[in-house]
This record gives C-alpha cells, structure tokens and sequence, in this order.
C-alpha cells in the first residue's frame, strides 16, 4: 500500500523535465564548441581568427592545433564564418570540425604556402611542394562536419615557374636520389597532403577548387571517406582523390564532379595499393572516373568497387579531357607492378568515350631517379560484372596487353553497353598501334577497330551475357579479339550492320569457346584470321546468319569444330566458303578452306557446278563483273562466295609533301601506284581534266594554290583525287602563327582550315599570343640562317602534342598528354636559310610550349628573335 504522504508526479510532467534537460544539456555542449570551455574543443576565434574572408587566420588555426595536440588531442572548431588561411599543419588525436556556414579559404598568395620536403620518397615529389592541409607520420587525424575548405584555384591557373626562379626554389632539396618539384606544379598548392599517416577519416564536409591535385594520401594506413561532397574545378590537374601507396582504404558515399581524373588508384613508391574498397559513390569528371593506374610502381591489389554511377561532367570546359569524359573504369599497370585481384560490380555509367579501359604497358617510369626502368608488370584476375552504361562514345572499350606479356584471367559478365556509333569501316579496317611504352589513355590513338571491345593480347578472357548496340550507323565490328588465348564467349549479342565485316573476328587466338550465342540477322557471324587454331563453336543458334565463318588463308578448316547448333542439318563444310580477293593492282585469287579441293567459279553471276572453270592460278581481272565460287571436295560442296566488281580504279596518287608552308618555292613529286598510269596535275580545278598538265619530273611551285591530281590508265576508271595545300610564306623576322579554333584529340591537319588569327611574335612561345584555355590549336613559321653546314639538335617541348618540321619535312613528333614532356632530334643543315614549323595544339590543361636548338660553338638554347631574322636575299658567306 503506497505511503500517504507520497505525492506522485505527474507522466506528463515527468516527460517535460526530461525534454528540458535534454535542451539543457545540448545548449550547454553547443555552447562549450562555441566559447572552446571544454578542454576538448578549441573554437579557432578564441585564438584570435576571424571569419571575414580578408584576415590572414593561419597562424591562429595552427596555434589552436597546437594546444590542442599539446593537451592530448580534441577538436579545433571552425564556426560559420570564412577563414583565410596558408598551409596548416596536422598533428597527432586532431579532429577539424567545420560547422554548417564555415569556409577554410585557401589563401591566393602563393608565399602563404611553404615548400615542405617529406621523410617519404615517392614518384609523386615531381607534383607536389605546398598544400592548405599538411601531415607526416601522424595518426588519428579527422576532417570533417558541414562546412568547406575551398581552394581557390582558379588564381593560381597555369602558374608556371620561370626556369630561374625554379631553381632557386628547388635549391632547397638537396637528395639528388628523389625528383624535385617541377616548374608547372610547384607553385600550384594541393588542398590536402598526407603521408604515412594512419587512422583517417574524411566526413561529410565540402572540398572545392583545388589549384593542384585536390587531395593526396601517401603510404597512409586506415583511411575513410564517408558522405564527403568533392568539386574539383578550379585549375589543371584536378584530380578529385588520389590514393598512392596506401592500403586498408574505404571510400563511401562521395559525390564528386573533377576537371581530371575522379578516385584515382596511384603507386609512386616501393608499396602497393591494397585492400581498397570504393561503394556508393557517384562520380562524375571529364577524364577517367575510377583509375588505377598512370604510376604503377608497386601496382594494386585486393581491390572492390561496386555499387557506384560513374558520368560525364556537369562542367562543359576545363583544362583536362573532353565534355564527354575519357573512360569510366580504367585500370592500368604502365611503369612495372602487379594489378591483381579486382572486383567491379553494380556500375552504371553514362556518356564516357570508353566505359571500360585495361592496359598493360611499359612506359617504364621509375618512381626514384637514377633509377634503371621499371620491368614489365603483371596484370591478372579481374572480375567486372554488372554493368550498365549508355552513350558510350565511338571510342570503344579495350583490353591490351603487350606481345609477349599478356593481361591474364579476365571476366566480363552481366554487361550492356549502349555506344554512340558512327565508325567507319577503314576504321574497321586498320592497324591499331601497339605503343606500349606511351602514356596510357582510352582515347590517344583514336576510334578502335572495334565499336565494342578490342582485346589484345590477353590469356584467359571471358565474356558472360554481354549486348552491345549503337545509335548512329556503325561499320566497325562488335569485338575484335587478337593475339588471345583461351578465350570464352557466352551469350555474347552485338548489333551488326551489313558493313560490318563480322559480328566477331578473332585473330591469331587459340583455344577459344564459343556459346549460347544467338546472333540476329546477320552476313557473317565470325572471321577467323592469322592462324587461329583450336576453336570450338557449340550450342549456339546460328540459323539466322547468312556465312556462319570466314577463315583467311592462314586457318584451315581442321582448326574449327562446329557441333549442336542450330539449324542441325547444317554440316561445317556446307556453312564455309572460298575467300575471294581482288587486290589494286587487279589481281585475282580464290582460295579454299581445306586441302586437296576443287574451286569452281563463274565470272557471270551464275550457279557454280561441278561444270564450271576450275581456278587453278591467281589471274588479273580489271572489268566489271560478277564472281561466284564454291569448293567441291568428295561429294561436298561449300556455300558459294560472290563479289561484284566494279571496274578497277587507278590508286589515287600520292602528293610529296603532302601539304607545305614554304618560303620560296617547295618541290613537289607525285608517284601513282598502278603501273604505267599517267599522272596529271593543276593548280585550277575548274580547268577540264583534258588541259591538266601531264606529270614527267619533280617539279617547283613558286604560288600559294591548291594542287589537284589524278591518276588515269586505259581499260581502267579514274583514280580518285589527291590534293595538296601549299602557301607562300613571306619571310619575316620572328615567327609568323595562325591560330585555330576546334576541338580535337590529336594533332589536326592545320592546313585544311580556316584560321581565326594570324600575326607575328618574336619567338616559339604562347606567351605573346592570347589564346583561350583549352580547343585550339597554332601553326608557327620562322626562319634560321645557318653560318656553318653541320649536325644540329632540335628539342620540342609541349603540353598536349607538337610536331616540329624542317623545310616542310617532319623531325620530331610530340604526341604528349598530361603535362609536359620535351623531345629531341638531330639534324645535318646546310649552309643557308631553314624554314623552321611548329605544329601545337591544346585540348586542356596546361599551356606549355618551348622550341630549343643546340649545335657546335653553342649550349642548348631556346630558339629567339635574334635566331629568327629574315633577310630578303639569300644568304651569302
């Protein structure tokens, strides 16, 4: 029985006294982050900053680190506000914790930041000297709360350092075994740089505008981002992250938009990148997404990226990549290292040249100089599935190894891919260059061969359910696979148009398995080339198709099994049949699949029969007409092959060089494949080909025009025409430029169009010419007397790609990306006057151009004005 004195209190009250405290006590921790009262938080205006976005605050931010660190670590606190500041330094237990409304605002003055030099040698000491946020060798480190640390990059935008000041600068470094910090980076501060740190976590808040790389973690340990907004726009170079050497990485829930690459995987050091797990992003840039790769010291391993939007960025210019993006996975092993252990899975990507992007290299790059090249890595074990990507570009998707090094066990499964279209089929066509030891990019070479995957020296390759289609007309075929072993294909489904040599063509591949395929309708389904061996074609629904193989002359028929497909009364020799080729010159050969057979052929378009002319040799057949041949052998007959042949055309001409700028006059010499054709020539197209001049000998053209030539020869059509573009150049003092406007991936041919600027400066350099920041492109002309004949050394260094020509002929080719690279070579000159061509063009990033000579008598020096006089007779000794 309750006591009667006890006055019980009311739920209702009870509930409110508990709300109230619950205030209470909230306002009271608010209150100790806002006035620093407790010992574990240390509001950065108690120290003397102040949030009006002018005063330099970095000295009070650091003493509050400080005492913070001294203490035993806690909280410095930044509240609403914009805080200026230069380099701060972490220290060990330190949380910065940015409030809703506060900015740590990267200073604009270079000064702000100091040059720092870390215990860690790495690859990487060629980028980086300052950052806003700095620490080595420390651990418990967090960033994190509502707020932003913005970098303000835009005001340090192609701070190149003059070559004097740069040496002053690096002065400082005095380890000859470790790379100093280059002119065009060393001036341009990172946001954050941490090395051998461990125990980190970035939270929630907003980093912007980097003037460098955003973010750098170097041999760091236990690393976290969660839930972090990232936009890297502001300068060249902006990376949105970049892991280098570290290991037990979790990177989730980042929104990020970059100028460059997105999450970038980097090996600069003697570590690898391990145990790295990347989910719940959606990342969107203008280069690469997701890379591993570029520097690949030590490689990566033990790596997960799943559950992620990769896209194109909402920026439509910047100073890297293109509006379209390059390549949404792209991994990478180019400088030695191993990539092993790589898991993709649940992607969707949208408008990026290349979703998928695999290349073993051998660019060699040490991570230490002095050092000998790296040796070739290994790249293996790659799991991608799940994948779902729209407006692809006409790039394509690749995997390429290196001959002799292949790229091992890779599957791709569960993917669909939606490309833009538009190949031609000469690109279908042509010879994909090797350039192993180049700078690794989805796109430098241009459109693939294949619209879908172009696959290259690879030893164990699977593709599992995997559709391709396309927007525009394609020519190019769906997957083109050489030099690859042990390669399976299940269910693979790639749209065809009736251009397209082959749904699939497999070159010099063995032991290869096909399917579960059901090819729509279709001329060809596969082309077997270059001694193809030991493929197996079973279970596929091939009723569709109209020439199931083609094999070239080099893979027998012994080399294919076909069984239990559909339709089943099909019989492997009934599906082949001959090769037909007719070559320029209009020689004709038929060939069989098998040995010991009979071809038969008619050259009218009718049915060929046992009856029919038997092909015995190659013959020269120039008219129209129609072909069709079959091959007999015990009883058997082949499908027929036909070819309609127009009459032969005479190979158009070849024009030497092809375009020109010259000075006085350029000499042109023609040369026409077909034997015996007659050349003719007119710089007057509306002149009837019946005038045109008949060509005999080189010949000297004093005047700007346009040359047209054609190649004629009795019983055959008319070639089709050359052209050349050649204009007289005055001779000026300085160098004349003409100055372009366009966007392009390579060099283009300058001569074709339309400049928007012309004038005159004093030497090679950009710095007199104001040009915009990214799509354009210069053509610059000049004159050298030389005094004395002798071998001379040319040096061209550029950004984005160069080509350095004298007297019309070309000596060094400068196809650079991502910064900048100078290239030289040697050449004899006589004694006279040189006309000296730079060809450069910008597609983003860093503007860098420089022309450089050295001979007897002379160091290596930049071409000037007093190298560049002109003189208006010829120069006599």
């Amino acid at each position: 029985m309750p006591n009667s004195k006890y006055n019980p209190i009311p739920e209702k009250i009870l509930t409110l006294n508990f709300l109230m405290l619950r205030v209470i006590i909230g306002s009271l921790f608010i209150a100790s982050l806002a006035t620093g009262a407790s010992t574990s938080i240390y509001n950065i205006t108690e120290y003397g900053a102040v949030g009006d976005g002018v005063t330099l605050n970095t000295k009070a931010i650091q003493a509050a680190i400080e005492e913070c660190s001294e203490k035993g670590g806690g909280t410095v606190y930044f509240p609403a506000g914009r805080f200026l500041s230069g380099t701060i330094y972490m220290r060990n237990n330190i949380s910065l914790n940015l409030e809703s409304g506060a900015t740590l605002l990267g200073s604009t003055n270079v000064g702000d930041y100091p040059l720092n030099k870390t215990r860690y040698p790495s690859g990487s000491d060629r980028y980086v000297a300052r950052a806003l946020i700095w620490g080595e060798d420390l651990h418990d480190l967090t960033i994190t709360g509502r707020g932003t640390i913005d970098g303000q990059g835009s005001y340090f935008v192609n701070n190149l350092v003059p070559q004097k000041e740069w040496e002053k600068l690096v002065s400082v470094y005095k380890d000859t075994t470790r790379y100093r910090t280059q002119p065009f980076y060393i001036n341009r501060p990172f946001l954050i740089r941490l090395v051998s740190c461990k125990k980190i976590l970035i939270e929630k808040v907003t980093l912007q505008k980097p003037a460098m790389w955003m973010q750098q973690y170097l041999n760091c340990d236990f690393l976290t981002f969660r839930d972090v907004f990232i936009y890297s726009h502001g300068s060249a170079n902006n990376d949105l992250i970049d892991i280098d050497g570290s290991r037990n990485v979790v990177i989730s829930g980042v929104y990020g938009d970059s100028d460059d690459d997105g999450i970038t995987l980097k090996s600069t050091t003697g570590r690898p990148v391990q145990n790295i797990t990347i989910s719940d992003c959606i990342i969107r840039c203008r280069t690469n997404a997701i890379k591993a790769g570029t520097e690949s010291s030590s490689g990566f391993k033990d790596i997960t990226i799943t559950n992620c939007i990769l896209k194109s960025s909402l920026v439509d210019s910047g100073y890297s990549g293109r509006s379209e993006g390059l390549a949404g996975i792209a991994l990478e092993i180019v400088d030695g290292g191993s990539l092993d252990r790589v898991t993709i899975s649940n992607i969707t990507i949208e408008d990026m040249a290349a979703p998928i992007f695999l290349r073993l290299g051998n660019r060699a790059r040490p991570n230490r100089p002095f050092q000998s090249k790296a040796p070739v890595g290994t790249f293996k074990n790659v799991k991608i599935s799940n994948i779902t990507a729209t407006n692809a570009g006409r790039n394509g998707c690749s995997i390429l190894g290196i001959e002799g090094h292949y790229i091992e066990n890779v599957s791709i499964s569960n993917v669909f891919i939606n490309f833009d279209g538009g190949g031609t089929k000469a690109q279908g066509e042509a010879e994909y260059p090797e350039n192993d030891k180049d700078y690794p990019e989805s796109t430098r070479y241009g459109d693939l061969p294949a619209y879908g995957f172009f696959c290259r020296h690879v030893d164990g390759l699977t593709f599992r359910d995997v559709e391709f289609d396309f927007n525009a007309h394609e020519e190019r075929s769906p997957l083109i696979c050489e030099d690859v072993k042990n390669l399976k294909l299940f269910n693979f489904n790639g749209q065809v148009s009736k251009e397209a040599s082959a749904q699939m063509i497999l070159k010099n591949c063995q032991n290869v398995f096909i399917s579960e395929c059901r090819p729509q309708a279709m001329d060809v389904f596969m082309r077997l080339e270059q001694n193809s061996d030991q493929i197996k074609v079973i279970g596929n629904d091939l009723s569709r198709v109209k020439r199931p193989f083609i094999l070239d002359e080099s893979v027998p028929m012994s080399s294919l099994e076909v069984v239990y497909n559909f339709p089943a009364d099909r019989t492997l020799f009934s599906m082949l049949e001959p090769t037909i080729e007719r070559d320029e010159f209009g020689k004709f050969k038929i060939r069989s699949f098998t040995s010991n057979s009979d071809i038969r052929y008619t050259l009218d378009g009718s049915n060929v029969t046992l009856k029919s002319k038997k092909y015995t040799e190659p013959f020269v057949q120039i008219k129209e007409c129609v072909v069709k041949a079959r091959v007999f052998k015990e009883g058997l007959a082949s499908s027929a092959a036909v070819m309609n042949l127009s009459r032969l055309q005479v190979v158009t001409p070849e024009i030497t060089p092809p375009h020109s700028f010259f000075h006085e006059s350029v000499n042109i010499t023609l040369n026409c494949a077909t034997p015996e054709a007659e050349i003719r020539y007119s710089l007057d197209e509306t002149i009837p080909f019946k005038d045109w001049s008949v060509y005999t000998n080189p010949f000297e053209l004093k005047r700007s025009g346009t040359l047209n030539v054609r190649a004629v020869k009795d019983g055959y059509s008319q070639s089709e025409k050359a052209g050349s573009i050649n204009e007289l150049m005055p001779r000026k003092n300085g160098v004349q430029y003409k100055y372009y406007l366009g966007h392009w991936d390579k060099l283009p041919d300058l001569l074709e169009l339309k400049p928007a600027q012309t004038g005159v400066v004093k030497q090679f350099a950009l710095k007199e010419i104001e040009t915009r920041n990214f799509d354009y492109a210069l053509i610059m002309i000049g004159f050298i007397t030389i005094k004395k004949a002798g071998n001379y050394t040319f040096y061209c260094g550029s950004n984005d790609g160069s080509k350095l020509y004298i007297d019309n002929k070309p000596l060094i080719d400068n196809d650079n990306y991502h910064g900048f690279i100078e290239i030289s070579e040697d050449i004899y000159l006589s004694k006279g006057i040189h006309q000296i061509e730079v060809r450069y063009f910008q597609q983003g990033g860093s503007q860098s151009l420089k022309v450089s000579w050295q001979g007897e008598g002379f160091e290596k020096r930049e071409l000037y004005s007093g190298d560049l006089k002109a003189f208006l007779v010829p120069y006599l000794d």
